[in-house]
């Protein structure tokens, strides 16, 4: 009987392990999940806006375009 319980010991001491690093494994994750959230929003936001400017252009004539990239040397 002293064996048993001894097993069942050194089992649920391997389980606690085995959950705490799985839980570090999820935290990491996680947090990783959230920066690239993150990074996928601004990167969308900049899309929009490059979108935005490119419709504000579409409005401009084709001299007002020219004028505005026109080379340093003008």
């Amino acid at each position: 009987m002293t064996d048993k319980i001894q097993d069942l010991e050194i089992l649920i001491a391997h389980l606690t392990e085995e959950v705490r690093e799985l839980n570090d494994i999820v935290t990491s994750q996680s947090k990783e999940i959230d920066t690239l959230k993150a990074y996928t929003k601004l990167k969308i936001d900049e899309l929009k806006s490059n979108i935005g400017d490119l419709d504000k252009e579409d409005s401009k004539s084709v001299s007002d375009v020219a004028a505005e990239s026109r080379p340093p040397h003008y």
